[in-house]
């Protein structure tokens, strides 16, 4: 009897831990990023990788490029200010600080001071709460124009590179979300892909794809992987081919015949998020891209004299990409490195 007894408990007892193990894993939780008005964030983001490339006839006629395992990397800081949160929506105030460059592993530039207000005073995004961007005003972005060609075709599209300002917009508005509407429970995953269909062309740009799964939480830290593999054929290049028929180079004018870009990448990274903050902590990807690319160019000259111009080549790049939450700045540091600006005719 005591032994029928005793097995009877065993049995509740391993079917509680099942529940309970059960329940753990169905775990849910609502990823959503938060902000409140008048809250100062900064992060410091970081791109760079190694780079083996063999080109034949490029970048320039009659050339050969040979570079072994180049590194590069940049270091951002991201200074951003909440201006307005209301009903899931965030408008943030956003400056940049672009103040170090590694290359080749013996070149260090710090203190190079390029900042965001050098090209706009002000720049504003509205985000919601899955990480979509809404809104990207750039509107007083100004590009310096000394040397920049218009190009026969897009400018008669209304387009000039000098409009960038205008056009960056419309792009970043076709990024999806990061996170989903609903509540994800562990171990569950969740797509996402960058397309442009929404402008009508459709395969001539890549798409690209995103898988998300959330792999656990512990004290309120979301742990998600992200992964991302795909292929492109530039048909975007092709495509741009009827509409620029000839791109004027000094006293030449250069006609592209053909060109090839064939891209393929494997990315896979981790993100930490702050489930309570609705903040990423910290965020890094590292991919793999492999590129074929080359063309056929031909070049008239002022005496009517020809000449073709065939190029190929090979790209092999490992891109390292990371986002770090680095606290709460000093208003004081950001009026410091981003001074307000002056009304005119001020003499301070």
């Amino acid at each position: 009897m005591a032994y029928r007894i005793g097995k009877l408990a065993a049995l509740v007892m391993a079917a509680v831990i099942a529940v309970c193990a059960s329940a753990s894993a169905q775990q849910k939780v609502k990823l959503e990023l938060k902000s409140e008005k008048g809250e100062l964030a900064r992060y410091t983001a970081q791109i760079g990788g190694v780079v083996n490339m063999e080109l034949a006839e490029m970048p320039f006629p009659k050339a050969a490029t040979n570079i072994k395992n180049l590194e590069a990397m940049a270091e951002i800081d991201l200074y951003l200010e909440t201006l307005d949160a209301d009903q899931g929506m965030m408008t943030f105030d956003v400056k940049a600080l672009l103040d170090r460059v590694l290359l080749g592993g013996l070149l260090e530039f710090d203190g190079l001071g390029f900042k965001t207000t050098m090209l706009s005073p002000k720049i504003t995004m509205v985000m919601d709460g899955t990480g979509k961007i809404h809104e990207l005003d750039l509107a007083e972005l100004e590009i310096p124009a000394e040397g920049m060609p218009e190009i026969k075709g897009l400018s008669n599209m209304g387009f000039s590179p000098r409009d960038m300002g205008s056009f960056m917009p419309m792009i970043v508005g076709l990024l999806p979300s990061v996170f989903p509407d609903e509540e994800v429970a562990v171990g569950g995953g969740w797509s996402k892909e960058v397309n442009f269909d929404e402008m009508g062309l459709g395969g001539a740009l890549p798409r690209v794809p995103f898988e998300f799964k959330l792999l656990a939480v512990k004290d309120g830290v979301a742990d998600i992987q992200v992964n991302s593999t795909g292929s492109y054929d530039g048909k975007v290049l092709k495509a741009f081919l009827a509409i620029i028929p000839e791109i004027p180079m000094g006293k030449d004018i250069i006609k592209i015949e053909d060109i090839k870009l064939l891209v393929k990448w494997t990315g896979a990274g981790l993100m930490k998020f702050d489930l309570n903050a609705g903040r990423i902590l910290d965020m890094s990807m590292s991919t793999d891209m492999d590129m074929d690319l080359g063309w056929n160019v031909d070049f008239t000259h002022p005496d009517d004299s020809k000449d073709k111009w065939a190029a190929d080549g090979k790209i092999l790049m490992k891109m390292n990409m990371g986002l770090k939450y680095s606290g709460v700045p000093a208003r004081e540091d950001i009026n410091t490195l981003f001074p307000p600006a002056q009304p005119e005719g001020s003499d301070s």
